[in-house]
């Protein structure tokens, strides 16, 4: 009777019945899909590795890419290993850890490649939340962990527990649907929740957050946990602006034959560290970033510019225009560079002020969310 009861459940049989491919065509419960190579498959969850390999035994060759986060161990309980999807173990004892954070990586890494042509199919099953760790930066795993093992030591339920966990994720709460977006997306669950509440499972990754902004407040003074965790929960999602004032000069080691100044080149210096550290925690998405970097005289080097101004965004404008931010940087051609971008727009150019007291550099950092 018990293999009959997981036999019921089995996830392979689960997807072929849900997803039927003829003649490159997707029918899932009253739509169709045309497939042109354009397939995508992610999933996180104790049962998404077989839901994976049924994924590539309907869609074939039209799955371009994908990635699965499934608990530790597992592969080498399995008889079979999906062909085309990238497997990543972690999660040990259903607890999130830095190699489910690698395969959450990977997977917002992945998503954030779609376009509206791209189809892309998730597969999410109990233990899914545990596999898709991904904090909200600054916040760390560890940070997070903390949190949440705080509010089950002091007995919050599930809702309570994902209110607040959804609130420190880049992922949960529908923030996933927005990073695949405009790919089309098709959500498998196999649930492990009562009444199967999507917004409950993994904490809802797909699916918008209805509930209010103040629940996890409430959650954490409910518990008395809010002074502890002060720090955690208000720093990533704080509205207001933070401004840094620098005063002084910096030293500029000369190797190229290029023209610019050494306000210029540290704009540009902070522009492509700016965009480094965009890749690794999505600063883009979070922050908006500007620093300025001039002379208190006008006058940076021998140009006709005071400084310039760099800004989270900058070196993907300048690709789309075809130049290379590290290439002028090794010729010390900031000022060339600040030129061409934009036509300018970046330099800043005040004329000769009548003063000198160094150089001055501002630098805003302000929450998108």
């Amino acid at each position: 009777m018990y293999k009959s009861c997981v036999d019921s459940v089995n996830p392979k049989t689960l997807i072929k019945k849900e997803l039927t491919n003829k003649g490159n065509i997707l029918f899932i419960r009253g739509n169709e899909y045309k497939l042109e190579n354009n397939c995508y498959v992610v999933g996180f969850g104790k049962a998404v590795l077989d839901m994976g390999i049924a994924s590539e035994d309907i869609l074939g060759n039209h799955i371009r890419g994908g990635a699965l986060s499934v608990p530790e161990g597992l592969l080498a309980q399995k008889p079979s290993i999906p062909k085309t999807l990238k497997v990543f173990e972690g999660a040990k004892n259903n607890i999130p850890d830095d190699n489910a954070f690698l395969a959450s990586k990977s997977i917002v890494n992945m998503l954030e490649t779609l376009n509206e042509k791209d189809l892309l199919f998730v597969f999410i099953s109990g233990g899914g939340s545990a596999l898709l760790p991904y904090p909200l930066p600054p916040v760390t795993l560890e940070e997070k962990l903390f949190v949440t093992q705080s509010l089950m030591k002091a007995g919050a339920d599930i809702v309570e527990m994902n209110a607040v966990r959804k609130r420190l994720s880049f992922v949960k709460g529908g923030k996933l649907a927005k990073i695949a977006y405009p790919a089309r997306t098709i959500t498998l669950i196999l649930s492990d929740v009562v009444n199967d509440p999507q917004d409950v499972i993994a904490s809802g990754p797909l699916v918008p957050d209805k509930t209010p902004q103040t629940l996890a407040i409430d959650v954490l003074k409910k518990y008395d946990l809010i002074k502890d965790l002060a720090n955690l929960i208000f720093l990533p999602s704080s509205k207001n602006k933070v401004c840094l004032l620098f005063g002084g000069e910096t030293t500029l080691k000369v190797l190229g034959k290029g023209l610019g100044g050494r306000n210029q080149e540290m704009a540009l210096r902070f522009s492509i560290a700016l965009d480094q550290l965009a890749k690794q925690l999505h600063v883009i998405d979070l922050f908006n970033v500007v620093m300025l970097c001039a002379g208190t005289d006008g006058s940076d080097g021998p140009t006709d510019a005071a400084g310039a101004i760099a800004y989270n965004g900058q070196c993907n404008t300048a690709d789309l225009q075809k130049l290379s931010p590290s290439e002028f940087l090794a010729d010390n051609n900031s000022y060339l560079y600040y030129s061409l971008l934009d036509n300018g727009e970046d330099l800043l150019k005040s004329g000769l002020t009548g003063t000198n007291v160094m150089d001055i550099n501002i630098l805003t950092v302000q929450s998108k969310i």
